[in-house]
Parts: structure tokens; sequence; C-alpha cells
């Protein structure tokens, strides 16, 4: 099984990690490869991404970008739509901005229930 080497800490903070450990009824490396796997299990949070998006019903067409960590760089254009898609395209837009761990998914299922087929694009 491969291994994952972990170097240059201080004595220090080894002594922090082992007593971690122990309190928790574990050796350190046991303790730490579950800290790790906690920690990669955690839903991902993208900070690029971009999606256009039509709805048959209406005609109305958008794209949506998030360019980067800055709630600034996030973009929308929407045309055509109707008011119930334009809502959920503004709260949509909330939840892109914010970002958090399962905001792009719930934005995404706004935008569907909305009436929108949505494709993801290049950014």
């Amino acid at each position: 099984m491969p291994d994952l080497l972990l170097k240059d800490f201080s004595p220090e903070d080894l002594d922090r990690l082992t007593q971690v450990a122990r309190a928790a009824g574990l050796d350190r490396m046991n303790w730490a490869k579950g800290v790790l796997l906690q920690a990669a299990s955690a839903p991902l949070v993208r900070k690029r991404y971009a999606y256009r998006g039509f709805a048959a019903r209406t005609g109305a067409t958008l794209t949506i970008r998030r360019l980067g960590d800055d709630p600034d760089q996030v973009a929308s254009d929407l045309a055509q739509a109707d008011p119930a898609q334009a809502a959920a395209e503004q709260a949509a837009c909330a939840l892109v901005r914010r970002n958090a761990p399962g905001d792009r998914e719930r934005a995404l299922r706004l935008l569907h229930e909305a009436g929108f087929e949505l494709f993801e694009i290049p950014v």
C-alpha cells in the first residue's frame, strides 16, 4: 500500500500532535491519518467554474461564471427570462458568490428547477 511521508515538524509540534492523538486514544500515525482522511472527505469547493443554460419553454438563456476567490468575480448574463427564472438566477448568483460547500450544487438545482438545461463551459 502506498505511503505518505510528512516531514519538517518541530519537536514541539510533534509533541502536541502526540498529546492530541493520545487524548483521542490513538497513536499519532492513526490519528493523523484519520484527520487527513476526514478533511479530504469534505465537499470540494471549486474556485473557478462556468455554466450556460437554456430554457426551452421561454427561450431564456443564461451564463453564470465564477472566476476566482473574490465574490466580485462572479458574473451572470440572463436574457428573455420570466420572473421565476430571474428570481432563480438571483438566488443562484448569491450562492455562487458565497461558494460554501454545496452552494454550487444548490445553485445548479435552483436553475434546473426554473427550467434551465445547464452545461458546464470552460473558464
